[in-house]
């Protein structure tokens, strides 16, 4: 955990959680988080996780029409896995970026989950949708998709049993 309670936090204090996934040898980091512009610092952390297998969940942000945040947007280069939100209808939620750097859409709208201030409350963004993708890409790894590819292993498993729905036909 690298945010404070209410959200917010330091590129050195992400970076540091990264590099402690790193040195204690995670296999799956999930990343609820966004910023608007490429951080060398980050960036170059993301690229050590990665060459030590470590697969890496971003999510996409949540700002539709603009472009896709940072981490989410390293996918280009291979190094993560880029989650935008989906509706209860099954089609792109309304807030949520889309770009060429998304890899998958998961649940994003009304997440049920814990909360500091009540027992349950319900949350949307592409931060409750990528760690949908995180597990799954945990129950690869489980399953011996990291050692066929290491974190382009998850990946491809994960495509394998993804279903489309239709976006680019939509989008187009």
């Amino acid at each position: 955990k690298v945010l404070t309670k209410d959200g917010s936090g330091s590129i050195f204090s992400i970076m540091g959680g990264i590099m402690w996934a790193v040195q204690n040898g995670m296999q799956v980091i999930n990343m609820s988080l966004g910023a608007a512009q490429s951080i060398p610092f980050m960036e170059y952390a993301i690229q050590q996780a990665y060459a030590s297998g470590i697969t890496i969940v971003a999510a996409a942000g949540n700002s539709r029409g603009g472009p896709v945040s940072y981490p989410a947007a390293y996918s280009k280069e291979g190094e993560v896995i880029a989650v935008s939100a989906s509706d209860s209808d099954n089609k792109l939620a309304a807030f949520s970026s889309i770009g060429p750097e998304v890899n998958f859409i998961a649940p994003g709208m009304d997440i049920v989950s814990t909360s500091l201030e009540s027992d349950y409350v319900s949350l949307s963004g592409t931060s409750m949708a990528a760690p949908h993708v995180t597990g799954l890409a945990a129950l690869a790894i489980s399953r011996g998709a990291r050692g066929v590819g290491g974190p382009d292993g998850v990946l491809a498993a994960l495509k394998y049993g993804a279903a489309s729905i239709g976006l680019e036909a939509n989008h187009q």
